[in-house]
């Protein structure tokens, strides 16, 4: 997840050096976050998928993508890595 990744609504006390991320709009609305997601999921023994394992594997990375990020191009605001 590299856009629409924000770091807002945290205390802002004397040891904050970090700086608020405003969200969509602001003057700075994103903030590269780096985080790994892992994945797996099995099949029932015996149990061919109707469309193929191929098939069925890709259609099961597509979701986890755009669940998880959104649209390649707007993506999904989220205001921490806490909320994604």
């Amino acid at each position: 997840k590299t856009t629409q990744s924000g770091f807002s609504g945290f205390i802002v006390d004397e040891y904050t050096n970090l700086q608020p991320v405003g969200g969509p709009g602001s003057k700075n609305p994103d903030r590269i976050m780096c985080t790994e997601l892992s994945a797996s999921w099995e099949y029932r023994d015996g149990v061919m998928p109707a469309n193929g394992f191929k098939v069925t594997n890709a259609d099961i990375m597509q979701t986890l993508f755009d669940v998880w990020g959104g649209d390649p191009q707007t993506g999904i605001y989220s205001k921490s890595v806490q909320q994604t």
